[in-house]
């Protein structure tokens, strides 16, 4: 996938943070919002290990650690790490750098009226999300979930794939 180079202001440059598995699919739910309409521009990976740096992940380089962006304006991430806690952790260095939370829909995500979607969350592909949810930031919703009536999900919520929630669950900050 190349790089947008054009002058279109309502495109937005973003980072993946996390260069492993779930990182590759945020990248393909990134192209696949912009098939729809084109929204965001990737820039590249960013991880820890900075053996990595300078490698191509799916077309898209490995830009080094969090420290390489702090000077960088007008930037948003998606945080792609499963693990909650360390999630939480990424996410927060990112907003006190000066990074933007990106929230992330797959365009085929059948969502439901009244729910209240939190800031930084990634809901993939194939999910049924009904009425009246509400997430905290940075929840992950993985690849065809259904999440039934007053879901109360908290903060760095990771919902892994083919899971199904009963209506009225409260789900607890950092559940995995």
């Amino acid at each position: 996938m190349e790089k947008f180079t054009g002058n279109n202001s309502n495109i937005k440059n973003i980072v993946i943070v996390g260069a492993g598995g779930f990182g590759r699919e945020v990248a393909w739910l990134i192209e696949e919002i912009n098939k729809k309409e084109l929204q965001w521009n990737i820039l590249g990976f960013i991880d820890d290990d900075l053996s990595k740096k300078g490698n191509f992940l799916n077309a898209y380089e490995i830009l080094g650690d969090l420290q390489s962006l702090e000077k960088i304006k007008d930037l948003y991430f998606a945080c792609a790490i499963g693990n909650s806690n360390i999630k939480a952790k990424l996410a927060n260095r990112c907003e006190e750098i000066g990074l933007k939370p990106a929230t992330l829909i797959h365009p085929n995500v059948e969502l439901g009226n009244f729910n209240e979607i939190g800031i930084g969350n990634i809901i993939c592909a194939g999910n049924v999300i009904t009425v009246n949810v509400k997430t905290g930031k940075y929840v992950t919703i993985n690849l065809s979930c259904t999440i039934g009536h007053d879901v109360i999900l908290k903060d760095y919520i990771t919902v892994y794939p083919s899971v199904s929630i009963s209506g009225n669950c409260d789900i607890g900050e950092r559940v995995e």
